[in-house]
């Protein structure tokens, strides 16, 4: 950062999108600030500051509360702002990179602007659709609006309202997307006759219309949890927090709920909470979630100095060998080897009651606990005939023979080839009836099975063999 602009606050919102990462300080003066952070291998380098400078049409307050990345576009949040006379109904702006350089690109506006709509609350973005929260629509009922890209320019895609809206659910304060799914959060609402338990809904777009598909409760809701205050959601995984939900005696301690499943069917797959939970750590005020990684913030955790905040790291996923601790972490930590990198330990991938449920056993011909493809790529174990089998388990299944008893497949060796001319022919017939019936001949003297004989079992096999080139 500028050493000029080192006091500045970064409470507002942050985003991170392969190596760049977005991070806002909405107090900045006037309006507020974005930064924009490239990593380049070895530390994160400022690329450039998103603000606002044209504020004619709009009086920009609170820029930066939300913001979300993807690709090359940013979409930055100001729920405060003033839309011509309606004070707070808010406004979001799409900023563009070409090369290293960002510009704003649009600015997005609901088309039934209110005033205290609070529109741009929150913000998510996937490719070129972004999903906008205005948790004050009529009275507090909430609202979320979807917009999509068309070439250089944005445009209004849709109005999601839940279908049993009511004042002061506040549908919209927390969004999420991936490909043809929204999640919108209303953490007020009341069901089940339980005050602010909160809910979240999921909407699918289905080619020509968004629509809604399910609605979302935690199974354990109880009051003043706000489940749905935060949304993340990634392909058919979902996650909501609930961060006044109170737990081990912990009050608004604060849960993330995981839900997996798709169209207008989703199961609560886990309940998340901190391992050092607090009376007000505010877990799950913030959360997203990427494949089977989820993150959960705790922005009033104590841990390093009060209100410090703390940031929890999950991981999902199978358990194949019943250890406690998630496959994927356990392979990345080197825990357990995964040779073949098909993200399932060894132990697992060779184990005939397949563990991991895949309907697939690696052999494991030599018992060494190793699948034979691991052998043969790191040559631990040869394959001479290239057959895919270690020449020892070719060997011990009788698939090859080995007459000379070298521990090498016959088809890879020129067993009768005495001369060393590359075919087995006249010269080592010759050589062979030499030693035949000889003492203590050697397999150059025609002893090819190394009995201590040259005999018929070893004429019977030069002839099996005779015109035969080398491999």
């Amino acid at each position: 950062m500028d050493s000029h602009n080192a006091w500045i606050s970064f409470w507002g919102a942050g985003h991170l999108d392969a190596d760049t990462l977005v991070v806002s300080a909405p107090n900045r003066a006037p309006n507020g600030a974005v930064y924009v952070l490239v990593f380049d291998g070895t530390a994160w380098q400022e690329q450039d500051q998103l603000i606002v400078t044209d504020t004619a049409a709009l009086d920009v307050n609170c820029f930066g509360q939300s913001l979300a990345i993807s690709g090359n576009a940013v979409v930055v949040g100001a729920p405060c702002s003033r839309v011509g006379s309606r004070t707070g109904a808010g406004a979001a702006f799409v900023f563009e990179r070409i090369g290293e350089a960002w510009t704003e690109q649009a600015r997005l506006l609901a088309e039934d602007a209110v005033a205290l709509q609070e529109f741009g609350v929150s913000i998510a973005i996937a490719g070129g659709v972004a999903v906008i929260g205005a948790f004050g629509d009529d009275d507090y009922t909430g609202a979320a609006y979807v917009f999509r890209r068309d070439g250089n320019s944005w445009a209004q895609d849709a109005k999601l309202v839940a279908t049993d809206g009511a004042p002061y659910d506040f549908f919209g304060m927390g969004v999420g997307i991936s490909s043809q799914t929204v999640a919108v959060g209303a953490p007020f609402d009341i069901h089940d006759a339980i005050i602010d338990a909160g809910s979240v809904y999921v909407f699918g777009w289905d080619g020509t219309a968004w629509t809604e598909q399910a609605k979302l409760t935690a199974s354990d809701a109880g009051e003043g949890d706000w489940f749905g205050w935060a949304v993340s959601i990634d392909d058919e995984t979902l996650i909501a927090g609930a961060f006044g939900d109170d737990h081990g005696g912990a009050v608004n301690a604060g849960s993330a709920y995981v839900f997996r499943g798709s169209g207008a069917l989703w199961i609560e797959e886990a309940n998340l909470t901190a391992n050092d939970a607090q009376d007000y750590d505010s877990f799950g005020a913030s959360v997203s979630i990427r494949e089977d990684i989820a993150i959960a913030g705790a922005h009033q955790h104590d841990g390093a100095g009060q209100d410090a905040g703390a940031a929890y790291v999950f991981a999902g996923g199978p358990d194949c060998d019943g250890n406690g601790i998630v496959d994927s972490l356990d392979i990345a930590a080197g825990n357990v080897p995964d040779c073949n990198g098909n993200g399932v330990p060894d132990a697992c991938d060779i184990d005939p009651d397949d563990p991991d449920g895949d309907g697939i056993v690696a052999p494991d011909c030599n018992a060494n606990q190793v699948p034979d493809e691991c052998d043969l790529t790191a040559q631990t174990s040869p394959d001479c005939d290239a057959n895919g089998v270690p020449d020892e388990c070719d060997l011990a299944s009788g698939s090859s023979d080995d007459v000379n008893g070298t521990g090498v497949p016959d088809e890879c060796e020129c067993i009768a080839d005495f001369t060393g001319d590359g075919i087995v022919g006249l010269d080592d017939l010759s050589i062979l009836l030499a030693h035949y019936g000889s003492p203590s001949p050697t397999p150059s003297d025609g002893d090819i099975d190394r009995d201590g004989d040259v005999d018929l079992l070893d004429l019977a096999i030069m002839l099996a063999n005779f015109g035969r080139a080398c491999p």
